[in-house]
């Protein structure tokens, strides 16, 4: 927790203010119809569509030294293998519950 603290990105990020922009139309449908594709298919690794132009997560460095550290990484690769995520029936009950 520290280490977030001190990281002037993660801090970057935790001030940013939530985006009070309404969705629109085309937004919603957007996300419906990738809703109703991952019910049918699995997730794209990050990895993977980095892969096809040519990048690795390392082209992003998310610290000023250049690389993501090791609880970073250790969360992204949860995240791609689907450990400890929470399920959601739609993007409008996640963002009612966040």
């Amino acid at each position: 927790m520290l280490e977030s603290m001190l990281d002037p990105g993660a801090r970057a990020i935790a001030n940013t203010q939530e985006d009070d922009e309404p969705l629109s139309q085309e937004d919603c449908e957007a996300l419906d119809r990738a809703e109703e594709w991952l019910k049918h298919n699995d997730g794209i690794p990050h990895e993977e569509i980095l892969a096809e132009f040519g990048l690795t997560i390392d082209d992003f460095p998310l610290r000023p030294s250049g690389s993501p550290n090791q609880e970073t990484i250790a969360a992204m690769r949860e995240a791609n293998a689907g450990e400890g995520l929470r399920e959601y029936r739609s993007f409008r009950e996640l963002r009612e519950r966040t």
